[in-house]
């Protein structure tokens, strides 16, 4: 009995449930390993124990086997115990892992799958199934994910997945599907590789799929924002620059900066240092000024007859 801490002396006529299991074993387990006992019945079963050197816990597999002479008398059960308790710990990090997974996921609003090409069938996490709109347990197909992609991405969606099924490389594309449980139209962006076997067939692909509505309400609000910064930049009545304040230089300018200046074209007027564009030198203060305002990178607005 060294896996618990007990010496044989202990252990020789002493009932082995109460010592090992009473009170830490779950009771579920100590009620059907009682009635295996009683109706001389064969148990297996993994239990959790103390034991008595240092207190500390471990798991058991146990294996209890009704003992009878030839002439059929009952001489108890035969027990054979092994420590399983790094098996277990295991199992127990599996699961927290698994639940952290879980819960990132859910929280990236990302899922991950695995095609099986043999069967066509898709093994999906919780959150997968979430994001494409199908219920959980859904036995998902490559044609009925097809099914729901918009039309005017489907054919590239599936041709790349053929693509990379076929020749590897990765899967990188965002599109939209429509989900099935509410009807909502929404843009995912999907990743995915082909795991091969030693003659170069197609075993299985393992992906993840992530929903990026957010991201793509943001680019496009962005993109409104530069469009409507365009239009007043190249429409104002003012000359105006865009300066890289590390090198002093314009980057770009609009039209009526080229009329202000009389450039024979935008490059010609960008080819020359912000304050070379003035014509007339500007005073210690005007240069100090207008510097201190683009390291801070303030919007500068500053007049000048020229």
């Amino acid at each position: 009995m060294n896996l618990t801490g007990y010496t044989q002396e202990e252990v020789a006529g002493a009932s082995v449930v109460p010592l090992l299991f009473e009170g830490h074993a779950e009771r579920r387990d100590l009620r059907r390993l009682d009635l295996c006992l009683a109706g001389r019945k064969s148990f297996q079963g993994e239990l959790r124990a103390k034991g008595k050197t240092d207190g500390h816990f471990l798991w058991l597999q146990l294996s209890l086997t009704p003992y009878q002479e030839e002439a059929g008398q009952d001489l108890g059960h035969i027990y054979v115990i092994s420590d399983v308790t790094e098996k277990k710990q295991s199992e127990q990090l599996i699961r927290q892992n698994e639940t952290r997974l879980k819960e990132a996921q859910k929280a990236a609003h990302i899922g991950s799958f695995e095609i099986d090409y043999q069967s066509n069938a898709w093994s999906c996490t919780e959150e997968m199934y979430q994001v494409l709109g199908l219920p959980n347990g859904f036995e998902l197909t490559l044609e009925q994910f097809a099914s729901l992609i918009q039309p005017e991405f489907r054919d590239q969606v599936m041709n790349l997945f053929e693509v990379v099924r076929r020749k590897g490389g990765v899967f990188d594309m965002d599109y939209k599907i429509t989900r099935p449980v509410d009807g909502h139209e929404v843009w995912v962006h999907g990743m995915g590789k082909v795991q091969y076997n030693e003659l170069g067939k197609p075993l299985a692909m393992f992906g993840t799929i992530q929903e990026i509505e957010e991201r793509k309400r943001a680019e496009e609000e962005l993109r409104q924002n530069k469009d409507l910064f365009q239009t007043v930049f190249e429409n104002a009545t003012d000359a105006i620059f865009l300066v890289d304040a590390e090198r002093d230089y314009p980057v770009d300018c609009n039209a009526r900066a080229i009329e202000v200046f009389e450039a024979q074209s935008k490059a010609s007027l960008l080819a020359f240092k912000s304050f070379d564009l003035l014509k007339k030198s500007l005073s210690e203060q005007e240069v100090s000024y207008i510097e201190e305002q683009l390291q801070k990178r303030q919007v500068l607005s500053f007049g000048k007859r020229i």
